[in-house]
């Protein structure tokens, strides 16, 4: 009976060390958000102590909401950034990282080109089919998010908004202000120079 009870102790031990991990981790996380409300118009909220906190406010006057997810990806689970912003483009297109795009197994991938940056990560854009979809291929701004976004999953442009996701290892980085904001930015930029009807130079 006594083993039994012991069983059961460290069980319960486990768990609440599992327990206390996680809460460590997410409210290091909500106070690495509240970065962003202190320097932006919005709030971060938590339902508990034991949630995933959510920023939604403003940066450079675009309603932007930051959140977590996770999915199981090759028996293990993997942790995601996900970034919500409002910019209405007026026509849509996706940058996904190649080798995070393959491990989805997602298919044959068609409609497509190859972008490498400075760093020899390759990303997809597509559907190229659309000229103006592959006019942007070559632009500074599409150039620069990719530099600050290597580590992205991807990045989608619509008519309803921008979606953007990173799966991460290491979430406490990764929601850094300084490291996030510039990414968040970065992407601000491009949405802009898309919704405004700028021109991009013809391939």
């Amino acid at each position: 009976m006594i083993y039994l009870l012991i069983f059961i102790l460290i069980i319960f031990l486990i768990l609440f060390i599992l327990i206390w991990i996680r809460k460590t981790l997410w409210d290091a996380i909500h106070r690495n958000l509240l970065d962003f409300e202190d320097n932006y118009k919005g709030q971060v909220a938590r339902k508990n102590i034991f949630n995933r906190p959510v920023f939604s406010g403003y940066i450079d006057d675009i309603v932007t909401s930051i959140s977590f997810s996770s999915a199981r990806e090759q028996n293990k689970r993997v942790n995601y950034i996900n970034v919500s912003l409002e910019i209405n483009c007026p026509y849509s297109f996706s940058i996904s990282r190649r080798d995070w795009l393959k491990a989805q197994d997602a298919g044959p991938m068609k409609d497509y080109i190859n972008i490498v940056n400075n760093k020899k990560t390759v990303f997809i854009l597509r559907p190229v089919s659309l000229q103006k979809v592959k006019n942007i291929a070559s632009d500074t701004e599409i150039k620069n998010l990719l530099e600050i976004c290597d580590d992205m999953s991807y990045v989608y442009f619509g008519a309803t908004g921008i979606l953007f996701e990173q799966s991460s290892a290491e979430l406490l980085k990764d929601t850094e202000y300084k490291i996030l904001n510039n990414k968040i930015k970065s992407i601000i930029k491009l949405g802009r120079k898309i919704n405004g009807n700028h021109n991009f130079k013809k391939l």
